[in-house]
């Protein structure tokens, strides 16, 4: 799966946002990820680059609230991304995942 997305970010130029997740885990090196992803050429924008990424802990809800908002504010600033009929599935979907973790957009 993370190779087909590489491959269409690579294809079609769309902006992405890179969740590194399972940091909750104690051998959990994000650095290391990110050196990998600089090898398969995903350059993130703490060493300069211009992909956002978020470490997360989607098992404990680390950092989910700033992955909502960070694609939220991907979309808003680059609409053309997402087709309009997906746009408001999407602000559902946002809506949905703040109520479900108690933060009421």
């Amino acid at each position: 799966m993370a190779n087909r997305s590489l491959f269409l970010y690579i294809l079609c130029l769309v902006p992405i946002i890179v969740a590194i997740n399972k940091i909750d885990k104690t051998n959990a090196d994000v650095d290391r990820t990110k050196s990998m992803l600089l090898q398969e050429g995903i350059q993130l924008e703490d060493i300069g680059g211009d992909v956002q990424s978020v470490s997360i802990s989607a098992l404990k809800g680390t950092n989910i609230p700033v992955l909502l908002d960070t694609v939220l504010l991907q979309v808003i600033n680059n609409p053309s991304i997402i087709l309009c009929h997906q746009i408001s599935a999407f602000f559902m979907l946002y809506y949905i995942i703040c109520l479900y973790i108690g933060r009421i957009p």
